[in-house]
């Protein structure tokens, strides 16, 4: 795959992903805490993700308006690969699944980061759509297949998958795992899936804008099964 994002963006983006990943989820909770009441979970990730939104957005534009191109310019192949990476997340889900199930029994499989979702969907469904299907896939697509897969993808094709999908999927349930003990961390495995298809969709169609897409779709999907 041709990679199209500069050194430059690539080390600005590297630097921001712990701030968007862990520092400032910290401060939000520490100001939650330190002033109860004053904003609403859903405010304060509207908020949250808003300023990640815009950073990375200066910081990849460039980046982004060339996959962009590169994607107008290979429609078919996107569109293909797309498909083909939706039947693959559906596969790796069911045996994800099924051997959680064979190892674990029947057990109670309770999601905290989709608890909190459904939580804030409550309150205002279109903010959370905003969020979940708009902001989270431009920005974490950005820094996790763009910046970070991109570039151990030049040294390592293994390193690239490998640190990308887990740190992917870490950055959904590191802060329940904080609050509620390590074992939360299990959860990893709803977005290992998730992780390996998208780095796949952006590795196989050489855009970015396909993994954001497909991410886009299955963020809506899940959504879209959200009790009304």
């Amino acid at each position: 795959m041709r990679q199209t994002m500069t050194r430059r963006a690539a080390l600005a983006l590297l630097i921001y992903l712990p701030i968007h990943t862990v520092l400032m989820p910290v401060a939000i909770n520490w100001h939650a805490a330190a002033y109860p009441g004053v904003y609403t979970t859903l405010e304060y990730n509207v908020s949250y993700l808003v300023v990640s939104f815009a950073a990375v957005l200066i910081m990849g534009f460039g980046y982004l308006r060339r996959e962009f191109d590169t994607l107008l310019d290979n429609k078919m192949p996107a569109l293909i690969t797309l498909i083909q990476g939706y039947f693959i997340y559906i596969l790796l889900g069911y045996l994800m699944v099924t051997a959680i199930l064979l190892l674990a029994g029947n057990i109670t499989w309770s999601n905290p980061n989709d608890a909190n979702i459904v939580g804030m969907a409550a309150g205002d469904t279109r903010k959370v759509l905003a969020m979940t299907v708009f902001l989270g896939p431009m920005i974490e697509e950005t820094l996790f297949r763009g910046a970070l897969f991109g570039t151990l993808r030049r040294h390592s094709r293994t390193a690239a998958y490998v640190v990308s999908i887990a740190l992917f999927a870490l950055l959904h349930v590191w802060q329940y795992a904080a609050l509620g003990g390590p074992a939360l961390l299990i959860y990893m495995l709803d977005y290992l899936p998730a992780g390996f298809v998208l780095a796949w969709c952006y590795e196989r169609s050489g855009s970015v804008w396909t993994s954001i897409i497909f991410h886009m779709c299955v963020n809506f999907s899940a959504m879209s099964a959200l009790p009304a």
